[in-house]
């Protein structure tokens, strides 16, 4: 049980358990993934759904942006699993294989902090009148409300990012 200390998981339909760092035994000032789930920016995706209004249609078409963040989170763990040492090798100035997984992990699961309520409907026809979308939105989210935990967040699941190593939130800004 000692090995789960560290970790929680989350079960999904599509993927099976989704691992994540939990808080449990990290030293002062550290932040795990779970900080940034629990975070009240990324919690509201459980109230928006993923295909706007297509589940009064097809009912089971009932996915939230909460779940669907977590499986980006989750694949970009196994895209790095794949890829990692490739890139290691054309790019020598490449960081760490922690440091990468992390930097992937919380961009995935940030990249629809910024969505509201019916997607992109919601952005074609309310955000532009001040000239904004979901990504506008999201990278200020990132910056202004997310910017310092990310920052302190040193471990994932599978790797330990190298000493010195921190996450910087402007790389998640696309």
């Amino acid at each position: 049980m000692l090995q789960f200390r560290h970790e929680s998981l989350s079960h999904d339909p599509l993927h099976g358990y989704i691992p994540f760092t939990s808080s449990g035994g990290l030293p002062p000032g550290e932040v795990s993934e779970r900080h940034i789930i629990d975070h009240p920016w990324l919690q509201r995706l459980r109230q928006i759904h993923q295909l706007q209004t297509a589940w009064w249609v097809f009912p089971t078409a009932e996915h939230t942006r909460f779940q669907h963040v977590l499986g980006a989170m989750h694949l970009a763990s196994r895209a790095i699993n794949v890829l990692y040492e490739g890139l290691a090798e054309i790019c020598p100035d490449v960081p760490s294989r922690g440091y990468t997984e992390s930097l992937l992990r919380i961009a995935a699961l940030l990249h629809d902090v910024g969505h509201g309520p019916f997607g992109h409907f919601f952005d074609a026809h309310y955000l532009h009148r001040w000239d904004l979308t979901h990504e506008t939105l999201g990278a200020e989210i990132i910056r202004r409300e997310l910017a310092e935990l990310i920052r302190r967040i040193r471990r994932n699941p599978n790797s330990r990012l190298e000493d010195g190593e921190t996450l910087d939130p402007e790389q998640m800004c696309f």
